[in-house]
C-alpha cells in the first residue's frame, strides 16, 4: 500500500480498523463508526500486527487477541475473509525515527487515538446489537 510519501503504509505503526462488508467496500475514506467495523488496533508496526491477527485468526495461532476474539466471532456469525477489510492511520514522528519506546510520541498518540475511535464507536453504539471485538 503506497502511502504517498515514498514509503509503504504497512511499514509504520499506526491505528487501524477491520470491517465486514458483505458486498464491496465503500470507496474513499474509512469511516470508523460504520456498523461494519469490528475491531479498532494499534501497533508499532503495522504489517507485524496484520500479519498475527492474520495468523490468531485464521490457525488460531498465539500474537493477537483481537484475532482470537474474530475466530469466535466469525464461526460464529458467517462472516468470511474474504468479506474483511482493512483501513489504516499510519503515525510517525520523523524526529523520532522508528523509535517505540514507551515515552515516545508516536506510541502515546497511536494509544490515544486507539482509545478515542474505541469510546466514539462505544457511544454510537450504545443500545445497538453491533459486535466490536476489542476485549481489552
Amino acid at each position: 500500500m503506497p502511502d504517498g510519501h515514498g514509503g509503504l503504509v504497512h511499514e509504520y505503526g499506526g491505528v487501524y480498523i477491520l470491517a465486514h462488508f458483505a458486498s464491496t467496500a465503500p470507496s474513499g475514506s474509512a469511516d470508523f463508526l460504520d456498523d461494519a467495523v469490528v475491531y479498532v488496533g494499534e501497533g508499532a508496526s503495522l504489517k507485524r500486527r496484520w500479519y498475527d491477527f492474520e495468523r490468531s485468526a485464521n490457525l488460531g495461532l498465539p500474537g493477537h487477541s483481537g484475532g482470537h476474539s474474530h475466530r469466535a466471532w466469525a464461526a460464529e456469525s458467517g462472516a468470511t475473509w474474504q468479506t474483511l477489510h482493512v483501513a489504516s492511520y499510519p503515525i510517525w514522528f520523523e524526529s523520532e525515527g522508528a523509535t517505540d519506546a514507551p515515552a515516545s510520541l508516536a506510541r502515546r498518540f497511536r494509544l490515544h487515538v486507539e482509545q478515542l475511535l474505541l469510546w466514539k464507536l462505544a457511544a454510537h453504539r450504545r443500545g445497538k446489537t453491533l459486535h466490536l471485538l476489542n476485549v481489552k
